[in-house]
Parts: structure tokens; C-alpha cells; sequence
């Protein structure tokens, strides 16, 4: 278990070279002013690796558990009631540099997370490409753009079987894309709210086939009917008809 202050980067964790979590929870670490991680922060020269471990209830200006400027790897691991403070960089949970090298998130929940910025969740600024399979996004706010991922990274996002619901933002209540490509396959955005337009998606998006958007608004790139798509409109939305968030014979939480 992790708890700590930092008045610089990384509220528990200034990661420089090879750093581990294993069955770790990190929780309650506040990194003050406009530090970056308040649980981590992985440098430009750091590798991360987070296996079957929990970030609960941490907070920073950036990433209010992680903030990620190299390689960061996430399997089995739970994001939940984080929050990005005090600034609009945006990552309740995440913030993914524009120089971090990769980011890839396996198996994983995120939720009750939240930020001042864009991505109540992730805030995706990277030139590297992101991939995040397997993984439930719930119950994450921003009064900003992308309740649960905002991508304006150019190295693109790529989304399988991901499930996004029950978020909200003012726009894009599940998902913005605002530059790179974002590519959604086998992935549920449902049943997730903003305060001006576009509920569940926003942006140009592309797909890798057999989605489901509850709402399309003015998001582009996915056709009902095409390519195995399942497309709703604000006259028509779709009801994903998930369940609540729980374990389901699972290592961590999914609708």
C-alpha cells in the first residue's frame, strides 16, 4: 500500500527507470500545485508496469494517478474515484503526455473518476499509439470534453472490445477524438450524457467493425448497418441493455 503528499511529481512514485506494481494499492496521494501523477509519474525515461493493482482516490494536476511521459503498461488493474484538480490539463485517472512512448491497458476498470479538464478518465495528448483492450470505462465525469477518454493525441487510440457507459461531460459524454485517429472495434459506447450535444460520441471516428453507439450526434465514421455497426440517433438511441457494475467472474468490474 501507497499513501503520500509530494510537492512535485509523483504523489507516491517518481518513476526514472523500471518500476513494478504487483498487488499494489495506491490510494489517498495528493501531488499539489501543478504536479503531474498523484499516484505515479512515469518520466520520459521511466518503464511502468501495473499488474492486478488498484488506484483509489488519488489526486493531482495532471493524471490524478498517473502521469505518463514513457512506457506505460496496465493489466487487471482498477482507476476508480481518482481526480485531475486545480487545472484544465484534463486525466482523472491518466494523462498520457504528448512525448510518452506508449500506452497500452489490458483487462482494466475505470471509474467514479473525474477532472476539471478534458478525459474524466484519460486524457490521450501522445504522437505514440495508444491501445486499450477488454476494459470498462463508468461513471466518469468532466465539465470539459470526454467524460470518459479524450483523445487529441496524433498517435491515434485504438479501442477493442472496450464497454464506455454512464459517463458524462460537456460534450462527447463517452468519447472525443479531436485529432489522430481513433479506431473502436467490438466496443459499446451507451447510455452515457452531456450538457450540450453529443451524449456518447464526438468526433471523426473510424471503424474496425461490430460497434455499438447509443448515440451518434454528429460524430463521423460509423454507419448503422455498416460493417456489423449498431447505430443509434437522438430520435432512435440504442439501449446496450447492460447490467450494473460488478465482478461477473471477473478480476475486475464490467457491465
Amino acid at each position: 500500500r501507497a499513501t503520500n503528499r509530494s510537492t512535485s511529481d509523483g504523489g507516491a512514485f517518481l518513476n526514472r527507470g523500471n518500476l513494478t506494481l504487483v498487488r499494489t494499492l495506491v490510494t489517498d496521494n495528493r501531488d499539489t500545485a501543478s504536479h503531474a501523477g498523484g499516484g505515479v509519474y512515469n518520466t520520459p525515461s521511466g518503464v511502468l508496469t501495473v499488474t492486478d493493482s488498484q488506484f483509489v482516490n488519488n489526486a493531482s494536476a495532471a493524471g490524478g494517478a498517473i502521469g505518463n511521459d514513457g512506457i506505460l503498461t496496465i493489466d487487471r488493474s482498477t482507476f476508480d474515484h481518482n481526480s485531475q484538480i486545480g487545472f484544465s490539463i484534463g486525466g482523472g485517472a491518466i494523462h498520457n503526455y504528448a512525448g510518452a512512448q506508449s500506452l497500452t491497458v489490458t483487462n482494466s476498470t475505470f471509474s467514479f473518476n473525474s477532472a476539471q479538464g478534458p478525459g474524466g478518465a484519460i486524457a490521450n495528448n501522445s504522437t505514440s499509439p495508444v491501445t486499450i483492450q477488454n476494459s470498462t470505462f463508468s461513471a466518469n465525469t468532466t465539465v470539459n470534453p470526454g467524460g470518459a477518454i479524450h483523445s487529441s493525441g496524433t498517435g491515434g487510440l485504438t479501442l477493442t472490445n472496450v464497454t464506455i457507459t454512464l459517463n458524462s461531460a460537456s460534450t462527447g459524454g463517452g468519447l472525443v477524438q479531436s485529432a489522430g485517429t481513433v479506431t473502436l472495434k467490438n466496443t459499446v459506447v451507451a447510455g452515457n450524457s452531456a450538457t450540450t450535444a453529443n451524449p456518447d460520441v464526438s468526433g471523426a471516428l473510424t471503424s474496425g467493425g461490430n460497434n455499438l453507439i447509443g448515440i451518434i450526434g454528429t460524430a463521423t465514421g460509423l454507419t448503422n448497418g455498416s460493417n456489423g455497426n449498431q447505430v443509434g440517433t437522438s430520435g432512435s438511441p440504442l439501449d446496450a441493455k447492460l447490467g450494473t457494475l460488478a465482478l461477473n467472474n471477473g478480476t475486475t468490474k464490467s457491465h
